[in-house]
């Protein structure tokens, strides 16, 4: 199942495949998908244009309660050590919406710790330390204070 699912982001396939791939884990074979599918999925689900099934996916799934909006916006920080650039960027998307919807006052003021790691263990450039800023600047249209001395952390101004 793993193979498969990350086929489908990896192009092979689509959301709709991924996602039958995860419903007959479960249902089928009693079979619970790792973290690894569940980031597979959510990074298919985002390149397909459907960010919002991805946000509900993230928020369904038991390896990212760390990073759920109200986990973060209680630490005033979120850390994306050992995350994929998909699963950072729903989790994201998600707390912005929930910050938005209802308020995160811990947030508001000094903004948003965002910990990505200067990139050390990516195996060539820093995939997270870059492509999280891009998508919180781009995407999300929010403003990035980097913390000085530390490249692997900023603020996002809400």
């Amino acid at each position: 199942y793993s193979a498969a699912i990350s086929a489908c982001a990896k192009g092979g396939g689509t959301w709709k495949a991924a996602m039958g791939l995860l419903v007959e884990m479960k249902e089928r074979h009693g079979l619970e998908p790792n973290s690894i599918m569940y980031s597979a999925a959510i990074e298919t689900l985002l390149a397909e244009g459907e960010a919002s099934k991805a946000v509900h996916l993230f928020n369904m799934c038991r390896f990212y309660e760390d990073l759920r909006p109200k986990a973060v916006l209680s630490r005033g920080e979120i850390d994306f050590h050992g995350s994929t650039l998909p699963v950072c960027c729903v989790a994201l998307l998600g707390l912005v919406d929930h910050v938005r919807a209802y308020g995160g006052a811990r947030v508001a003021g000094a903004g948003l710790l965002v910990i990505t790691g200067k990139g050390l263990h990516s195996g060539g450039d820093p995939v997270l330390r870059e492509g999280v800023r891009e998508f919180v600047t781009e995407s999300l249209e929010l403003e990035v204070q980097e913390v000085p001395d530390n490249p692997g952390r900023f603020f996002v101004k809400f």
